[in-house]
């Protein structure tokens, strides 16, 4: 049998803390007919250098999700934490982390 043997360089990137981290990432809007779902707990990380896509149907909450966690609306529930800061706790440094950190294309 084969080992699988990765460099150095990959073993330390898996072994980091992830540059963002989405926990359970909820957001609701009022519409005339009631409350509604956008995005219903959301989680992912995500290592620095990797590139992360999100594809779905148009309406499925891709750019509301983006928006979300560049600080462009508040989540209803969850956590947002860039380099181990929880973003969705401090607003003050939230934006100065982001900014810093992400970008949204």
């Amino acid at each position: 049998m084969s080992e699988l043997v990765r460099p150095d360089s990959q073993v330390a990137e898996i072994d980091a803390a992830p540059l963002l981290s989405v926990r359970n990432l909820s957001v609701r809007f009022a519409s005339p007919r009631g409350s509604v779902c956008a995005v219903n707990g959301v989680g992912f990380d995500l290592q620095a250098g990797r590139t992360l896509a999100i594809v779905g149907e148009s309406g499925s909450g891709k750019s509301t999700l983006a928006r979300l966690v560049m600080g462009l609306e508040d989540a209803t529930s969850g956590r947002i934490l860039v380099d181990g800061v929880d973003v969705t706790a401090n607003a003050g440094d939230a934006r100065r982390i982001r900014l810093g950190a992400l970008q949204m294309v």
